[in-house]
């Protein structure tokens, strides 16, 4: 079975980090981290 992947979009550098390290914790794959929604959608 594939691992879900979740972008994360969070303009904060600090919250966007605790969330991508949560996540993975959780067993979740993060390959990005974008920080406007424009760039989430790019």
């Amino acid at each position: 079975m594939a691992k879900a992947q979740i972008l994360v979009v969070e303009d904060e550098g600090i919250i966007a980090q605790d969330i991508q390290n949560t996540l993975k914790k959780l067993g979740y794959a993060v390959p990005a981290i974008a920080y406007s929604g424009k760039e989430g959608i790019e």
